[in-house]
Formats: structure tokens, C-alpha cells, sequence
């Protein structure tokens, strides 16, 4: 970003039209650029017209249509939509673009993108000609002087070879660019605005850098030098949405791919094929085959690339060559791409001489018993796998079993996957403990009322022996039908997988004879590497929880957090991907309630895919002490339901509109309201940063979110004051 101007700051750099930075990518008059116009209203245009005529037609365009230009001149005639062309229609590469985007997930931070932009730049031997700050990120332009197209192969081969230079840059330091690397690429023009977001209308600006233009020569020699070559696959067209951000890691490395890694560091190139770079280019397909199929782990991923990059500085020691610092980590790159894009899983599968992982199939543990065999060829287990069909006649409908009832209705069914949800403080863990101890005494109202059940405590975040059982004791749980499990490891205790120990589990709890099973947190049966935000990838944790529970023919609770519920949605706020609200049949929330001076708290049905959802009712924790097997007291809290109450967790967790903004910067959005309140004069991001800790870019977040919300006051471009501190530029204007 451009920071508001100190005395002190050196000159802020040119500002860029639209004319100017075509200029500076080495337009001529006779050249056409293509634009595409989204507008507000979803309506959609495009045109292609000489560089004189582009900016008077984007200043006819309204304020809320995201403009965009052909960074590459485009073949013509001059026309108004009817395409404003694609890879195939420019005449010329104008330039090698960075798309470098500060979200989550992307780049994290503008001193990051400054590192990735210095970093290429040392490749390439020059700064950027220009960076558009497009309201959300960079736009980055090295111009290239000679890139007349007469090979449009040739074109998109350079162009990916640029494009991996960038993408490993970018993961050296944490963060991933888009994948602008295509001829036809539009970017966003600038003096126009970008209105991608929620309504937001934020200017791009484009400033000119101090680099000089690169010709095509300059660019294939800087990249041979850091080891990216023109591989197989370059010159092709491939569309970048059919290249993988990232496959599925597995949890572990199987042994047939774990013994190609351990060769690594004593293998050589092949004698048929001499070359050591053809020898990296097979090893890096073989093992992207091994992570499309879910064979490799990532950190055997990263592991492989170390092993291969020593052996091969090992073999060119011999004959006094280097490698390049990029060899490596570019090939592994475009083996991703070349894996993606032209190979099946059975052509990956070959490549790893018709190596079959379970992972490959999703449904590979999901049967009770173990039908697989020895394949003769491969020596691999595989699975047979059938599918067969029923008729309407064939098929028992019936009413539900209800495991919890109350108040006339089933609140928990039988046979299904249940959550208790909250947030930190609402005694969620407490409540299951208590249910816990009643369904093992018979208790609760449901198909097991009067009937005591075996009940099975899966608890991660707390002692069982310090918190767990004094807590069900204090409960009044029949100790003989609670149990514990315990999961080991070569002796060591881990914590238990829902997907690795499905079949363990489900053969103990029907042996022990258990029909209920408290998950507390059932976020702690997921594995570690998962991305919770990921739908697939939680549902493969969550749907052996279910099984289990038709399994045992009983019910599966699992303890669940809460987010802040802005909006009163409480199982959108489930902390996670809304799997967890998919795949669950019912949802119990718990919260403590803000408004009630005797500390009460509320619980109430958020879902119940069979029934009702009209349950409300007030609850209260209240300390005890309980005896413990040693005969010391340890002092606990009871679960105590009162009765009907008039609000609902929603109603309760309903943050004030004013608040909601503030709220998502937590403590840091109030050291910035303080730090403002206590000046006399106009602050900025800037200024603030230094004594803040924290970056400009965040900054300037929070204290826009501030005065749109009337907590500051905007006084100028980029400053902001008290409430009360003079008058605001836009009021004397």
C-alpha cells in the first residue's frame, strides 16, 4: 500500500493511468487493448479499441462496474461485444504479471509480497516497471520490450516458466499467487474500482516502479539459471482452474512409496535416458502421481524434493556443475500440473507400477469385515467393492426411536450422530456428563427410560481422572457402565482417530455392549493435518460417527464450539466447515446468559431433522463437592435443568449490530480505539503502526471498520480522529 505521507517519507512514487501504464508496457498506437466490464447489476460487456481511445470510454462507465484490461495487445478488428479476445488472439507479451492477493490462504501481509517482489525481481535482474493496488492486493509488471508473438506456444511456455518462478517464491515465504500466467490474462484497470466485495468500492491505483523492460532473451536466460527449463506440457493451453491449489496429503506415507523416498539418496539416472534433469523430471511425476492418489504425506512431499535436490548436487559434483537453487522445487511444480492435466488415476497408477493405496478409496474401511485379498501381481490389498439395488418393496419404513425426549418430543434420535454446541463457559461438557449419568442409571426420557445403558466417555481436553469422573460422580453415574477408551502406539497414547480406529472401536463398544458414546471434543477425533474449514475433509471424520452409532444401534453426542453468532445463526456458527451441521441429526446449543442476574443459562434445539425444534429451556451450574477414590474432595459443578425458558441460544448469542465489526478485531481493534482517543491530532496507519505492532495493512482495516461503525471520525485521506476532534474533511467539503 501507499501510506498516508509523513515530512519525513521519501517522494510518493508517479501515479499511473490506464494510458500511462500501456505506455509503460510498450503500447504503440497501432496496438488494440481488450476490456471487460462487469457491472453492478451483473450485466456484462466487453470492447477492443486503440490504446488513444481506452481511457475516455472507461470514464463513460458507472462507478460500481469492475473494469478490466488485456495486459497483452489483442488481435483486432476494433469492436464492442464481441469478445475482447483470448490467448490466442494477442500479438504480444507486454509484460510478466504477479497477482499477489492479501487474504487468508494467499499473501499475508504486504511485507511478504515485498519480499516476493524483491526476490523475483533479484532473478530477473530488475524492480517491477509498475504495482496496481487493486483495493485487495498487487498487481505486479515487469514489461517486456520484444514480445511480439509469432509462436503462440512459445508465448505460454515462457509465460509458465514465470509462472513457477512466482509460485515457488511464494511458498519459500508462506503464501500462494494466483495463476495469472496465460496470454490472454485481464487485470484491473487502473483509475477504475474494484466492487468485488460485500458492496465495498475501493479505488486501484497504479504507482510506477524503477525497473526496466526485459527482453525475451534476458528472461529464458534468468530463469535457466535458477533451474526452470521449459518442460514437457508448456507450450500446450491449460486452463488454471483444472490445475489443483493442493491434493489431499495422506496421514501416512505407504511403504511402496516410502521405499521410492528411500532410494532417492542412491539413485542415478537411467542409462537409456542419460541426463540428470529428465531423472528429476521422472522422479517428481512418480511421486505428484503418489500425491494425486493420496499415497504421500506432506511432509514426506517436502522431504522427497531435500533427498532428490543432495543426490543430485552429489552426481554434478563429478563433473563440477551446479544446480540451480530452483531446479528442484520449479520440476516438482510442474509436475503438479503436467499429473493434473494429463494423466487419469489409472495412468498415475501405472506410474507407480499399479500401486494401490486404501486412501484411493473412500469407502476402503467402512466394512466390518475384512474381505481383501493378496492382489497376485502387486502383492497389494485390494477390496472388493459391490453395488446393489433395492425396490420400495424392499425397504421397512417406520417411525423414529427418540434416545432423549422432553416435553412431549423427541430431541435426540436413535441411531444417529447428535452435538451439544457452545462456547467456552456455557457448561456444554458439564450438560453431557450429566446426560452421561443418567442414561447409565436409566434416567432420561427416550426408548432407554428405566432401562440402564452402557455409556462410553470419549474425552480429549480434560484429566478423566481429575475432572471427567468427579464430574460424574457429582452426577451420580453408575460407575460400572461408563467407559473409557485408550488408544496406543508402540506403547505410546494417542489420541483416537473416528476414521483409523472406526472398526477397533465400533467391535469394542458392541462387545462391551455400549449404546450411547460422548464425544468431548469431538473436534479431537479429527486428524491433525485436516483443514476444518474443508466440507470432504471433515466429512470423512464425521460420517465413522455416524456408522457408529447405527453400528450400535444407540446415539452419538459430540461436544462442539461455537464462534460468535452475529446473525443469531447458531449452527452456521459452529467453529469449522458446515459439515458439522450436515452431517449431525440434531443440535442441542448451550449458552450463558449475559442478560440474567442469577447467572442462568439456556439450551435450546437447533436442529432436529425428525423433529420439533421448539425446546427452550433454562439450566444452571452450581457448585458441589464430591468424595474421590483417594478420599479427597474435589470440588465440581452439577447440571441442573430448571424448566421452559423464553429465550433461545440465538436470542442469547445475538451480537448488537453496532458491535460486530469491533468485535472480529478483539483486542487489538480496541488498542486502536484508544490509541486514537488519546490523541489531539489526526492519526494514521502509518504513525501507529511502530507503537501498535501491528502492519499498516491491518491497520488501516481496523480503523476504516472504526469509523464506519462511529466509533472515530475520518479527517482527511488516510487520517482519522476522536469523536468530537474537529471537523471532518467530507463536512466542510
Amino acid at each position: 500500500m501507499i501510506p498516508a505521507k509523513d515530512d519525513d517519507d521519501p517522494p510518493e512514487p508517479p501515479m499511473l493511468d490506464i494510458t500511462a501504464l500501456l505506455e509503460l508496457l510498450c503500447y504503440t498506437g497501432d496496438e488494440l487493448v481488450g476490456t471487460f466490464v462487469k457491472h453492478g447489476d451483473g450485466e456484462t460487456q466487453t470492447a477492443v479499441l486503440p490504446l488513444a481511445d481506452v481511457a475516455g470510454y472507461v470514464s463513460k462507465l458507472p462507478e460500481d462496474a469492475d473494469v478490466f484490461f488485456g495486459v497483452n495487445p489483442t488481435a483486432g478488428p476494433e469492436r464492442e461485444n464481441a469478445g475482447r479476445g483470448g490467448d490466442d488472439d494477442a500479438t504480444r507479451l507486454a509484460a510478466m504479471v504477479v497477482d499477489l492477493d492479501f487474504e487468508d490462504g494467499k499473501c499475508p501481509s504486504v511485507e511478504v509480497a515485498e519480499t516476493i517482489v524483491s526476490t523475483v525481481s533479484g532473478v530477473l535482474g530488475t524492480r517491477p516497471s509498475a504495482i496496481t493496488h487493486s483495493g485487495h492486493g498487487w498487481h505486479v509488471y515487469w514489461p517486456v520490450e520484444d514480445g511480439l508473438i509469432g509462436d503462440t506456444a512459445k508465448a505460454r511456455a515462457i509465460l509458465k516458466r514465470f509462472g513457477r518462478l512466482v509460485a515457488v517464491v511464494a511458498k519459500s515465504h508462506g503464501a500462494k499467487v494466483d495463476n495469472v500466467f496465460q496470454p490472454g490474462r485481464a487485470m484491473r484497470l487502473p483509475g477504475s474500482n474494484n466492487c468485488k466485495r460485500d458492496g465495498e468500492r475501493l479505488p486501484v491505483r497504479c504507482y510506477e516502479d524503477t525497473g526496466a523492460p526485459l527482453t525475451l532473451v534476458e528472461l529464458d536466460e534468468r530463469l535457466v539459471e535458477v533451474g526452470i527449463y521449459e518442460e514437457d506440457g508448456d507450450t500446450a493451453h491449460v486452463d488454471p482452474e483444472n490445475v489443483p491449489d493442493a491434493w489431499d496429503f495422506a496421514d501416512d506415507t505407504c511403504g511402496y512409496v516410502r521405499a521410492i523416498i528411500d532410494e532417492l539418496p542412491t539413485d542415478h539416472p537411467s542409462t537409456t535416458k542419460p541426463g540428470r534433469h529428465p531423472w528429476v523430471v521422472k522422479q517428481a511425476v512418480r511421486l505428484a502421481c503418489a500425491v494425486r492418489l493420496g499415497c504421500i504425506t506432506e511432509n514426506d512431499w517436502s522431504t522427497a524434493q531435500e533427498a532428490l535436490h543432495a543426490r543430485l548436487v552429489e552426481l554434478r559434483r563429478r563433473t563440477r556443475e551446479k544446480v540451480p537453487a530452483l531446479e528442484v522445487p520449479s520440476t516438482f511444480a510442474w509436475a503438479v500440473e503436467h499429473v493434473a492435466t494429463t494423466k487419469t488415476d489409472e495412468q498415475s497408477r501405472d506410474d507407480l507400477g499399479q500401486h494401490v493405496h486404501r486412501n484411493d478409496d473412500p469407502y476402503a474401511d467402512v466394512d466390518v469385515d475384512d474381505t481383501s485379498e493378496d492382489d497376485p501381481i502387486t502383492g497389494n490389498k485390494t477390496k472388493t467393492r459391490s453395488l446393489t439395488w433395492l425396490s420400495g418393496n424392499d425397504i421397512r419404513d417406520d417411525v423414529p426411536e427418540w434416545a432423549w425426549e422432553h416435553g412431549g418430543g423427541g430431541r435426540a434420535q436413535r441411531a444417529t450422530l447428535g452435538l451439544f454446541a457452545g462456547r467456552p463457559g456455557a457448561g456444554k461438557s458439564t450438560a453431557a456428563r450429566s446426560f452421561a449419568a443418567d442414561y447409565s442409571n436409566g434416567k432420561l426420557e427416550g426408548c432407554f427410560a428405566g432401562k440402564p445403558q452402557h455409556v462410553a466417555y470419549i474425552a480429549s481436553e480434560e484429566s478423566v481422572e481429575y475432572m471427567v469422573k468427579p464430574s460424574l460422580r457429582a452426577h451420580g453415574a453408575d460407575m460400572s457402565r461408563i467407559h473409557f477408551p485408550k488408544v496406543e502406539i508402540d506403547g505410546q497414547e494417542v489420541r483416537l482417530s473416528s476414521r483409523d480406529d472406526e472398526k477397533a472401536l465400533t467391535d469394542g463398544l458392541r462387545e462391551l455392549g455400549v449404546t450411547v458414546v460422548f464425544v468431548d471434543p469431538i473436534m479431537s477425533s479429527i486428524g491433525s493435518k485436516v483443514n476444518i474449514n474443508h466440507n470432504n475433509e471433515v466429512r470423512d471424520y464425521l460420517e465413522p460417527w455416524a456408522r457408529i452409532a447405527r453400528a450400535i444401534n444407540g446415539a452419538v453426542i459430540g461436544i462442539v464450539h461455537l464462534t460468535k453468532a452475529p446473525g443469531g445463526e447458531v449452527v452456521a456458527a459452529i467453529n469449522g466447515s458446515s459439515a458439522f451441521g450436515e452431517v449431525a441429526r440434531s443440535i442441542i446449543a448451550f449458552a450463558k446468559d449475559q442478560q440474567s442476574d442469577e447467572g442462568l443459562r439456556v439450551l435450546s434445539q437447533e436442529k432436529n431433522s425428525a423433529g420439533p425444534e421448539d425446546l427452550a429451556l433454562e439450566y444452571t451450574l452450581t457448585p458441589v463437592p464430591v468424595t474421590t477414590d483417594s478420599g479427597r474432595t474435589a470440588n465440581v459443578v452439577r447440571f441442573t435443568i430448571l424448566g421452559k425458558s423464553d429465550r433461545r441460544v440465538s436470542d442469547v448469542l445475538q451480537t448488537d449490530p453496532k458491535e460486530r465489526n469491533v468485535a472480529k478485531g478483539g483486542t487489538k481493534m480496541l488498542e486502536v480505539l484508544q490509541a486514537v482517543e488519546a490523541s489531539d491530532h489526526p492519526v494514521t496507519a502509518d504513525r501507529l503502526s511502530p507503537g501498535l505492532r501491528i502492519s499498516k495493512d491491518t491497520l488501516g482495516r481496523y480503523l476504516r471498520r472504526l469509523a464506519d461503525d462511529g466509533f472515530i471520525r475520518k479527517a482527511g485521506r488516510g487520517e482519522y480522529v476522536r469523536r468530537g476532534l474537529g471537523t471532518t474533511t467530507e463536512e466542510s467539503a
